[in-house]
């Protein structure tokens, strides 16, 4: 154990400083390079004056369309359904680098940075995780491995590449598939239609963040054989996300005993854990080694904390020749393993410990239109890797302190539509898509590292048996998916129509339909009420349906503790939406109001269940004879949760003309429902009330200032001991609210400076779950104050 700890430590979770730097170097060339190259023959004379900047969007008609709500460009006035439209503008105003950084202004959206180790920065939307139930797509398809178990998300996707960046609120299976149940998060970034360009920027921060951005795009060739390309990259690194300091009595291991509501007895009778402090142990003599598990690290209620960090970085390359497109993304993504998670269980005094993956995606696409007929044809490969030297530092186990875990997809997938618009007021889309998936889910928690070269590609075949734990853990699939979908929009008078239908067979969980119908209709140019009711379902990940955990109960024992079994059989949950909502602009001015209704069914919940361990599946258990208690994923069909809520968004632009004063002002009022152990409680993670809020202002020339805020009220923790607990004060979160502020200085019409201060009142607060189980902090600590300086150049 000791050569693989030593390994393990010398391919650090981040670059060296040194590399750090020469990357700096080469980000901060390519825009000089690009400009030095850059040909303005062709273009306007006016745009050679202004720059690219100054091309006025609202002519083209491009600014005000949405691709990823119906497969095709459509105006947001004539779309049915709620939508939220980030701009290039606005993430590079706002200097937003991860996806979660946009999510977090987006109306209803709640976020938590940091989220977990497995699945990186998380969001919560209408009472669902996003990373798990949301659909993510960069340009229109689809990005998230189908092992994981929620899109792992830091600064790896193409966010300072994005034209636009567009969210789609309810279920959108109809024509996605799998997994748009919460909503959709379309990336769409730049298409190059004139000259040559650079962009880059670098940021440093407190806290050793650093940041470092770069595209440059162009054209070559004449005539119809113009090849147009894109190459861009970034580099992420968040070392010490201030998540420690000032958190000290969350980190408190004891926490562990009094959210169980454990009971001990020194001698004077019982006593409960709430209502032990830390002096009463020590008074008695009570040591970390009499009360907590081998290796704990720390004090008696302070264990020992390293650098929490994270780190991205990410290349992409877009290529675009007549009808033809090719695109490639290296997406790579680490974070530490430990975060959110119980100090009793998990070390925290091993900066070294991560979880990474690396994403690479491949798209070739061929699009053509004809007069009323356009076809759209893709054929990606989407390839994940975990890093095998992803690990957690653990405290239970007997005789090591790290285990290690691996998880390796490839999907191939093709997809083809056609639409056709006989007149101005019909469209009709069709088409069909099939993805096969090789995947080995993610395995149990091994003592050695996964031999790489064990995975092969698309096959089911057994692997080499681990020598403690033989085949558990170990569960190479193969799944294809087969669908046909088919969507009409209708435009007559006032009224718009859009009628969709999708069905999918699955190899692993059969056939799903989903059918979704919405209808507006324009009161006035200004003015429109809307409705929509659609279906849609989450797949089980294979990573959810295979989660498997085990150790050895003592050194030199073959003797071993199943902590959580794999259910292979899950099916799908069921999603069920309805919502009203109405939308008034004109001028300055926007206000959109809308009322959602969800419905999930066949719940898959994390739970324990009494039966006899089967000793041919499970060989050498502790408790092989008896009644075990089982911790996994399970389904039932009575299972179902509800939420319904009310969300109303307004916009104010350029309000007051002297400092060119923007506001906007979003509130959410939810409540929630489920199922917990046949009793019914609040939706757990579910504030009922939610509040953002910008505003931005030049108080003088070339300076702008943007102040956010968000308010939420307190919620329902995800672990609970039983549906009794729920309506205890201990089982809630306490809100909060959080400012933030940042400043942009505008030297010419290529530089500009930022600075931007997160968390600016030092608020301590709560986010997301890591896990949702029982091996979670008592709340996820979220980032402190964090001061970030950068530069920013465009030609």
């Amino acid at each position: 154990m000791h050569s693989e700890t030593k390994q393990c430590q010398s391919q650090p979770l981040y670059m060296t400083k040194h590399k750090f730097l020469i990357i700096n170097i080469i980000f901060l060339l390519f825009p000089f390079a690009a400009w030095a190259q850059n040909d303005t023959t062709g273009l306007p004379k006016i745009w050679k004056q202004l720059g690219m900047d100054y091309i006025d969007k609202s002519k083209t008609g491009y600014s005000d369309r949405v691709m990823s709500a119906s497969r095709s460009q459509k105006k947001i006035d004539d779309i049915p359904v709620t939508v939220y439209i980030i701009t290039k503008e606005e993430i590079q105003r706002n200097n937003w680098v991860t996806l979660v950084d946009v999510l977090k202004h987006a109306p209803g959206i709640r976020v938590s940075q940091p989220g977990s180790g497995e699945e990186g920065e998380t969001f919560m939307m209408r009472g669902l995780l996003g990373n798990d139930y949301a659909k993510f797509l960069v340009n229109n398809i689809p990005v998230s491995p189908s092992v994981v178990s929620g899109m792992p998300l830091g600064a790896q996707l193409p966010i300072r590449q994005a034209e636009r960046i567009e969210i789609i609120y309810g279920p959108a299976a109809s024509i996605y598939g799998a997994d748009a149940t919460c909503g959709v998060v379309n990336i769409v970034t730049k298409e190059l239609e004139q000259s040559n360009y650079s962009d880059a920027s670098i940021v440093y921060g407190t806290n050793e963040y650093h940041y470092l951005n770069f595209t440059v795009g162009g054209k070559a060739g004449k005539n119809k054989n113009v090849l147009r390309y894109t190459l861009y990259g970034s580099s992420y690194q968040f070392l010490d996300m201030n998540v420690k300091d000032g958190y000290e009595s969350i980190y408190d291991p004891f926490s562990y005993y009094k959210e169980r509501h454990a009971v001990f007895n020194f001698g004077n009778g019982p006593v409960e854990a709430e209502n032990i402090t830390a002096q009463m142990l020590l008074t008695r003599g009570v040591t970390p080694k009499t009360i907590y598990p081998h290796y704990y690290s720390g004090s008696i209620n302070a264990p020992t904390i390293e650098k929490i960090g994270q780190s991205s970085n990410s290349m992409g390359l877009d290529l675009k020749i007549r009808n033809f497109g090719f695109s490639f993304q290296r997406m790579a993504r680490q974070a530490f393993s430990s975060i959110g998670r119980t100090s009793y269980l998990f070390n925290y005094n091993d900066p070294n410990l991560y979880i990474g993956e690396v994403i690479n995606r491949f798209n070739l696409d061929y699009q053509k239109k004809f007069d009323k007929l356009s076809i759209n044809s893709s054929l990606s490969y989407n390839r994940y890797r975990m890093d095998n030297n992803s690990s957690h530092g653990i405290t239970y186990d007997a005789q090591y302190t790290r285990t290690f875990k691996y998880a390796a997809s490839d999907d191939l997938a093709s997809d083809f539509s056609a639409t056709y618009s006989p007149s101005e007021h019909i469209e009709i889309l069709a088409g069909c898509t099939y993805q096969c998936s090789g995947g080995l889910p993610e395995t149990n928690d091994r003592y050695s590292r996964f031999n790489i070269d064990d995975y092969k590609a698309f096959s089911t075949n057994a692997l080499p048996e681990d020598s403690v734990f033989g085949n558990f853990g170990l569960n190479p699939i193969f799944i294809q998916n087969i669908s046909v979908f088919g969507q009409t929009h209708l435009n007559y008078g006032n009224w718009n129509f859009v009628l969709g239908f999708r069905q999918d067979h699955n190899t692993k969980y059969g056939n799903s339909s989903n059918p979704r119908l919405a209808v507006m209709y324009k009161i006035s140019p200004n003015f429109s009420l809307r409705g929509s009711y659609g279906e849609a379902f989450k797949a089980p990940s294979p990573t959810t349906m295979y989660r498997s955990s085990a150790y050895q109960i003592a050194a030199g024992s073959k003797k071993i503790a199943y902590v959580f079994i794999p259910n292979a059989n899950l099916k799908p949950e069921k999603m069920k939406s309805y919502e009203l909502g109405l939308k008034y602009a004109k001028g300055k001015y926007s206000f959109d109001f809308c009322a959602y209704y969800n419905i999930l069914s066949n719940l898959i919940i994390y739970g324990i269940e009494t039966e006899p361990l089967d000793p041919k599946k499970y060989p050498n258990s502790e408790y092989a004879q008896t009644l075990d208690l089982l911790p996994r994923y399970f389904e039932n069909s009575s299972q179902n949760s509800y939420v319904y809520g009310l969300q109303f968004t307004g916009t104010g632009r350029n309000i007051y003309k002297p400092i060119k004063l923007d506001v906007s002002f979003s509130l959410t009022l939810s409540q929630g429902k489920e199922n917990f152990y046949h009793s019914s409680i609040d939706l757990r993670q579910l504030p009922k009330s939610f509040v953002q809020g910008q505003l931005s202002f030049e108080p003088v020339a070339n300076v702008a200032v943007i102040v956010d805020y968000v308010h939420s009220s307190s919620w329902l923790k995800p672990y609970l001991k039983d549906a009794e607990e729920a309506n205890k004060d201990i089982a809630r979160i306490r809100g909060y609210h959080t400012f933030d502020v940042s400043a942009n200085y505008t030297f010419n019409k290529h530089f500009s400076a930022s600075i931007k201060i997160l968390n600016l009142f030092n608020t301590r607060y709560a986010g997301i779950s890591a896990t949702g189980t029982d091996t979670d902090l008592l709340y996820n600590p979220q980032t402190l104050r964090n001061v970030r300086a950068g530069l920013s150049y465009h030609f």
